[in-house]
Parts: C-alpha cells; structure tokens; sequence
C-alpha cells in the first residue's frame, strides 16, 4: 500500500512553488516528479516520467508531479486517471 500524506503532499506542493521559476529558467518546460522536498526526475512529457519513475521503482501515487512552467499556471491540482 502507498503511504503518501496530505501533509507530505502539502511539504511538497509548497517545495515546487518555490523552485518553479527558477527551474523552469535553468531547464524550460518539464514535468517533474517530487518527493520529501526534492526533485527525482523531469521529463518533457508525463508518460515519459512515469516510465523513469518506474524504472526507479517508484510506485504511482507515492510521489508529486507537478507541469513546470515558470509561473502561476503550474499551481493547479489535475487528477488523472491512467488507462
């Protein structure tokens, strides 16, 4: 079972707002894929980190992904559903 709390999930939504401009100036338009305030991996689509975090052994659902894009537009909640 994945252990990811609201208050992890919190720790690490407030962790991107503060790295999202910045990074985005390093590295342009990625998504990223976040966890106890650090960043794991990014790639340019969200297919793609998904596969990268599996290859990590990262289960779905136990780390954030959030779309860098330099500015308020990134902080948005979207859920997926995968197929």
């Amino acid at each position: 079972m994945i252990v990811y709390s609201e208050a992890e999930k919190a720790k690490d939504f407030t962790f991107f707002k503060k790295i999202n401009k910045e990074y985005f100036e390093k590295n342009g338009h990625k998504f990223l894929a976040i966890k106890k305030e650090s960043v794991i991996d990014s790639a340019d689509e969200i297919p793609e980190l998904i596969a990268k975090m599996n290859e990590k052994m990262y289960e779905i659902g136990s780390y954030l992904i959030q779309e860098c894009t330099g500015n308020d537009s990134a902080f948005k909640t979207v859920v997926m559903k995968l197929l």
